[in-house]
């Protein structure tokens, strides 16, 4: 009997092991996800989102990334990182994350950022109308003043820009692990893709 038990222990430890094989076997480079520059995170199972509240593709994956994150659970960890492009407007909605990250309210804003350019069809087009926006989501003025003058928000633009440049990206959304692998080909499945993520995140 105590044999038997010593067998199936054993048999199982096998399998285990071919089925993390297999998984980390399926992915690969230059197929699934390609090495690319980037600036240190703070931890190798950082995703980092690179995106635009501008961007209709970014809409429609922001609900299906939720998903994927919530399955994914404690193995990673979700940074975004708005980028501008050179574009007016695209600057102007990085500029709203960023100062909604720094006033503490990107919960009541994230969503709202992306009904009102697409739902509604007002893409920002002037500071005025992005100070608009915070003091309408409950920010007094004086607070978003001192926001958007403070060094942080300067900061935090620069350290953004130079994020999607050293990545070397084409368009978003785009998503890097670790601040070195970018999801090229995730699959056809939440399953998939949250696979892909979970293996690239045990990569040095």
């Amino acid at each position: 009997m105590r044999g038997i038990i010593v067998l199936v222990r054993f048999i199982t430890l096998i399998t285990l092991l071919f089925t993390g094989l297999v998984n980390g076997a399926q992915f690969q480079e230059g197929v699934h996800y390609k090495v690319v520059n980037g600036l240190s995170e703070s931890a190798p199972n950082v995703v980092r989102e690179y995106f635009s509240y501008n961007c209709g593709h970014c809409k429609n994956f922001d609900p299906v990334l939720k998903v994927i994150m919530d399955e994914v659970g404690d193995a990673a960890t979700l940074e975004r990182t708005p980028v501008g492009f050179n574009r007016t407007s695209w600057q102007l909605s990085a500029k709203g994350y960023y100062l909604s990250e720094i006033l503490g309210v990107t919960e009541q804003t994230h969503e709202a950022f992306f009904h009102q350019i697409h739902n509604l069809g007002q893409p920002f087009t002037t500071d005025s109308q992005l100070r608009n926006f915070f003091i309408n989501h409950g920010i007094s003025p004086m607070q978003y003043d001192a926001a958007a003058a403070g060094s942080e928000l300067k900061m935090a633009i620069s350290n953004g820009d130079s994020r999607a440049s050293l990545a070397g990206l084409k368009g978003v959304p785009s998503v890097v692990v670790g601040g070195k692998y970018l999801i090229v080909n995730p699959g056809k499945t939440v399953k998939d893709y949250v696979a892909l993520v979970k293996y690239l995140s045990t990569l040095p």
